[in-house]
């Protein structure tokens, strides 16, 4: 019996090779590449850290543009995300607790992408 591999994803994926920085409350950015994308998420390799907390900020200079994101997986160095759209005060998960600026900044950066999508 042979096997058939089919595509489940919703959207369609796209291989890239995009150089991105993951943004984390009181941390330094981690460099990372943004591997596969969608619309709706991506898949990352980061570099040097060891840990994503499940809520990131990740910034594109090459946009630039700043997207929210929530970790649905890990495995090594790879992290899968969803993009998140229109949450405002997103918890965050990090060893300090809330950080009133990265929150003040994920809200900016979403008021950017509704600005940039109604303009469209």
């Amino acid at each position: 019996m042979s096997r058939i591999a089919f595509n489940q994803r919703a959207v369609e994926r796209r291989k890239c090779l995009v150089e991105a920085n993951i943004i984390l409350p009181g941390r330094p950015a981690i460099h990372c590449h943004i591997l596969d994308l969608t619309k709706s998420g991506a898949r990352l390799r980061h570099f040097g850290e060891t840990y994503i907390y499940n809520r990131i900020m990740l910034f594109i200079p090459s946009l630039p543009s700043v997207f929210a994101a929530q970790v649905r997986w890990r495995k090594d160095a790879d992290v899968g995300v969803r993009f998140l759209f229109g949450e405002a005060d997103l918890p965050i998960d990090g060893p300090h607790g809330p950080d009133d600026g990265f929150v003040l900044n994920l809200q900016l950066a979403q008021l950017r992408r509704r600005r940039a999508g109604a303009a469209r």
